[in-house]
């Protein structure tokens, strides 16, 4: 007999053995998720801000409810939407609803809603008259939309009428420094990304010319904004884990926490105009018990 404890050896293989199975156990928390953006649509997604944005804490924070990992890889609009239909990519954010998505991508539910604004450097500007009226005098307006947007579907069919000319450069901010400078009559946005990219430009002493804002009408402007995920096994364990996720968001208010400093400094009409909006997607919970 070689004199072994039996006993403390039958105690170091079972701890050997609940080490060994613990470390076999997949763990959520160390999952991860890696979903296209486009760092390119302040205060939205951008990397002028440390946490990536407004929609980037969200999607972060969603996935973090349900303890997994957001990876962020960084692609031009276009590519990403052709790499989600060819199922090459897992998901990306942010999109408008479309018919056609929601045909061809599965759709987180909305995480935003934003009634859209009209800058104008035309004083007396209305929908549509001041196009067609523009266009019959033999001067087009020409409208901003950044490269791999969606162009909205009054847009898209006035430019094929040719009753406006559509200038396309790679941001966002690109457009508001042509509309600031002349070189485009109109841009079309968000009335959160309005504020925001204002002040960016006014805090690089970029001034203006006169512009003009006018909301646009509810019946040409769907906007509920999306994560687009493939239509694949991957594509449907992402948006499961997202969708519990932002529902253990909202419930517990966190939703209100993460927005709320993105409306500081916007004029109170402003902020109950995106907060309404807000509230008709049903995001609005304070996480008090009612």
């Amino acid at each position: 007999m070689l004199g072994l404890d039996t006993k403390k050896i039958k105690t170091g293989i079972v701890a050997i053995s609940l080490c060994v199975g613990y470390l076999a156990i997949p763990s959520v928390y160390a999952e991860e998720i890696e979903l296209v953006t486009n760092m390119d649509f302040p205060p939205f997604i951008t990397d002028e801000i440390a946490s990536g944005g407004l929609f980037t804490e969200l999607v972060r924070a969603s996935f973090a409810e349900v303890g997994v990992t957001l990876k962020l890889r960084l692609m031009p609009w276009k590519r990403a939407h052709r790499a989600l239909e060819l199922g090459e990519i897992t998901g990306t954010f942010s999109w408008a609803h479309t018919k056609e998505r929601e045909e061809k991508f599965l759709l987180s539910r909305p995480m935003f809603r934003s009634e859209a604004v009209f800058v104008s450097r035309v004083e007396n500007f209305k929908y549509p008259d001041t196009f067609h009226e523009k266009h019959s005098k033999g001067k087009p307006l020409v409208l901003c939309s950044p490269l791999g947007w969606t162009l909205p579907v009054f847009a898209e069919d006035m430019k094929n009428k040719g009753v406006l000319e559509v200038a396309l450069p790679p941001s966002i901010e690109s457009c508001f420094r042509m509309i600031f400078t002349g070189r485009v009559d109109i841009v079309f946005v968000q009335r959160l990304a309005l504020g925001s990219n204002i002040r960016i430009l006014l805090a690089e002493g970029i001034r203006p010319g006169p512009l003009f804002f006018h909301r646009a009408p509810d019946d040409i402007y769907f906007g509920n904004t999306h994560i687009l995920f493939a239509r694949t096994q991957a594509g449907e364990k992402a948006k499961a884990l997202y969708d519990k996720g932002f529902e253990a968001l909202v419930e517990k208010g966190r939703y209100l926490e993460i927005i709320s400093p993105y409306l500081v400094g916007l004029p109170m009409e402003i902020q109950k105009d995106i907060k309404a909006g807000l509230s008709d997607i049903g995001v609005l919970h304070d996480g008090r018990e009612e």
